[in-house]
This record gives structure tokens, C-alpha cells and sequence, in this order.
């Protein structure tokens, strides 16, 4: 079973490269594709309605189980342990965020300087 999925995988792979060889939408099929495009204007009108339908229902969901764990007294982020009084997360995910948010203020800070560093040499 396990190979006959591969097959097809293979199969419906070599197929989208094709089309999107030939400049037709590998979608449909049956329409040429956009210049500098992969899918027709049809498709790529579909596409995108369909990924911004599921982004505003995953981002309700989201909002929905954030308030949900909220009225639980739960961690907001695992939603396992319950949030510190007061606070809106576990000590353990809040000790997480703010590591991660210490490395990307390092991260940036090493960029800026870089960026200006750059510049000034540019400048000379």
C-alpha cells in the first residue's frame, strides 16, 4: 500500500512539473498559465480565496480555544498546566516566550548593528 502512494505522489509530481514546464496551469490543465505565473488567472482566484478562508477560520478557532483555556484557568499557549494567578500563561511557556524573545532582541540587535556598520562604510 505503502508504495502504491509513492507511485502516485511520483506520478501526480511529474505531471504539476510538466504542465508547469509547458506554461499550462497544472490546476486545470486547460488553461495557459499567467506569465511569470504557475496557475491560471482562474485558479490562482480560487487558490486564494480558499487559503483566506482558512486563515480567518483557523485564526477563529484560534481565538475561540485561547478564550476557551482563559475561562478553564488554563495556560493559554499548552493549554495542560494551569496559568499563574494573575497572568495569562504557565511559568514554564512564559520562561519558553521569553527566552525566544531574548534571542530575536539579540538577533536584531546584531542585524542593526551590521545594517549600520554597512552604511557607514558605504558612506566613506
Amino acid at each position: 500500500m505503502g508504495r502504491d502512494i509513492a507511485r502516485k505522489r511520483k506520478t501526480c509530481k511529474d505531471r504539476y512539473d510538466w504542465y508547469k514546464e509547458h506554461g499550462i496551469c497544472p490546476s486545470c490543465g486547460r488553461k495557459w498559465s499567467e506569465p511569470g505565473r504557475v496557475y491560471c488567472k482562474d485558479c490562482a482566484a480560487k487558490i486564494d480565496a480558499y487559503k483566506k478562508a482558512q486563515r480567518t477560520e483557523r485564526i477563529e478557532k484560534k481565538r475561540q480555544r485561547r478564550s476557551e483555556r482563559i475561562a478553564a484557568g488554563l495556560c493559554t499557549e499548552c493549554g495542560a498546566r494551569p496559568a499563574t494567578p494573575g497572568m495569562r500563561m504557565c511559568p514554564r511557556c512564559r520562561a519558553m516566550r521569553n527566552d525566544s524573545t531574548r534571542k530575536y532582541k539579540i538577533i536584531k540587535r546584531i542585524e542593526k548593528a551590521a545594517d549600520a556598520a554597512r552604511r557607514a562604510g558605504e558612506q566613506k
